[in-house]
């Protein structure tokens, strides 16, 4: 049997099971405590195999793909019962995972845009707080600015720390204040233009300077 969340304004309104329901609840609160305020209406199927979701997906996925959101508000993951089984990830990636995508769904909802692929990607790992957890090796970002370059890496890895280290440095306030300011399909030029009026920075410089850093760190 489908097991389905529905949820409005970050309240769960129907339910298939109380695990899974305080599972999402406990991401929405999570999500909240990053994003402050905002709200938003979507749903959770959970599915128990790999043919499900290629279903879901329109073709094949790798092992590595638990889940994801496809359409309005509307995400599709593996259930926890099955997680370790159909996909390459442990099951206590489950509930980080998660948080993940309901991130996603926070953002479509709330702000109108879509680029940097690494910016939106970045924002959900730190919301799961994923960054704090992951090895992946360091890629550079100004190479993952659009959907077909994030694609060739995917570095979940180094988009979560460095969205991590603007936070620390400068603030929730102004990520969240970045993410107003970006409409859709903004350009790699006027984000950077964006970037530096609100951070009173030059990205590329930042994120040398961030990626030298990591190097020396990780060199030790």
């Amino acid at each position: 049997m489908e097991k389905k969340i529905v949820v409005q304004k970050n309240k769960v309104i129907e339910f298939s099971d109380e695990r899974s329901k305080k599972l999402v609840e406990n991401a929405i609160k999570k999500n909240e405590k990053f994003f402050g305020n905002l709200v938003c209406d979507f749903s959770v199927t959970f599915l128990k195999t790999r043919k499900e979701y290629d279903k879901v997906h329109g073709s094949p996925t790798k092992e590595w793909s638990v889940g994801g959101m496809y359409g309005t508000g509307k995400i599709y993951l593996f259930d926890e019962d099955v997680f370790d089984k159909v996909s390459c990830y442990p099951k206590e990636s489950f509930y980080e995972i998660l948080t993940h995508e309901i991130a996603h769904v926070f953002v479509q909802e709330n702000f109108d845009w879509t680029l940097p692929a690494w910016l939106n990607e970045g924002i959900a790992c730190a919301a799961a707080e994923q960054d704090k957890t992951t090895r992946e090796p360091l890629f550079d970002l100004r190479e993952a600015y659009t959907e077909e370059e994030w694609n060739k890496d995917y570095p979940y890895g180094t988009s979560g720390k460095y969205v991590r280290h603007l936070i620390d440095n400068y603030g929730k306030e102004k990520i969240i204040e970045l993410m107003k300011s970006l409409i859709k399909d903004e350009t790699k030029e006027n984000f950077k233009i964006k970037f530096k009026k609100i951070y009173n920075i030059d990205l590329d410089n930042d994120f040398g300077n961030w990626m030298n850093k990591q190097k020396r760190k990780n060199n030790k």
